[in-house]
């Protein structure tokens, strides 16, 4: 049986490789399987080109931004398609970035800000107000239906997997946050283990039930967008327990 699913993990262009990171593994499958659906939420369907298009875009803005590489951009919206293309542009321009919950306070939001050196929030409509009575310093907030560049993005750079892709936070017994670096490499490991234990494929849809404001919610949406499978996300909050199975069986 295992040996059945190596082959299968390796037909799937999704085998494990020292030098890939996030953002190059997603476009292996974007040259792949462009016209292929990549995420369907409750609003939106995306194939691999249109959100890689997505992520470029905000990709060159980030790019084109005066502040170093090293401080992190702060994800906070509510859309999951939004962010999610974030997250891809950023890694795809070389910068950390910050998940957050779409529900944080502005307390907390103020005190990730200070501790983590953020350079950038990027927010939506339903977010904007939160995030800029948090703001302190020169941080600045920008909605990530303005974050888009009609300029092609180049990279001045080659992330490296040891890079750090991510900061994410966790209050811990304190209530003051505690930000956890989580590298390019880390999150390949933890992906990689699972294509041949969970026998992921091109063809396989994929329910993540997690927020990608959280580690295990971000590992999940990237396991099928980096296997060439389809991402459809759902919102426990927002929907209830009661609308999962019909939702399931709705979208295979």
């Amino acid at each position: 049986m295992t040996n059945v699913l190596e082959q299968q993990w390796s037909r799937n262009d999704t085998s494990a490789n020292s030098e890939d990171t996030i953002a190059s593994r997603f476009e292996r499958q974007v040259a792949a399987l462009p016209d292929k659906l990549a995420l369907v939420t409750d609003e939106i369907s995306l194939t691999y080109r249109r959100l890689d298009l997505k992520a470029s875009r905000i990709a060159a803005v980030l790019a084109s931004l005066p502040s170093q590489n090293d401080r992190p951009i702060m994800l906070f919206m509510h859309d999951e398609a939004a962010r999610l293309a974030a997250m891809l542009g950023a890694l795809k321009a070389n910068r950390i970035f910050i998940p957050l919950a779409p529900n944080s306070p502005q307390k907390w939001v103020t005190q990730i800000i200070e501790d983590s050196g953020t350079a950038q929030i990027i927010v939506d409509s339903s977010t904007r107000s939160i995030a800029e009575l948090a703001v302190t310093g020169s941080v600045t907030v920008m909605e990530v239906e303005h974050a888009r560049s009609l300029q092609p993005f180049v990279a001045d750079r080659t992330a490296s997997p040891d890079d750090t892709a991510c900061i994410v936070y966790t209050s811990g017994s304190t209530g003051r946050p505690k930000g956890v670096a989580i590298s390019h490499s880390r999150l390949m490991r933890s992906i990689d283990v699972r294509y041949p234990l969970f026998g992921l494929g091109r063809s396989d849809r994929y329910a993540n039930l997690r927020s990608s404001g959280v580690t295990s919610g971000i590992t999940n949406a990237f396991l099928p967008l980096l296997s060439g499978g389809c991402l459809f996300p759902f919102d426990l909050n927002r929907h209830g327990l009661q609308k999962l199975a019909p939702w399931l069986i709705a979208h295979k």
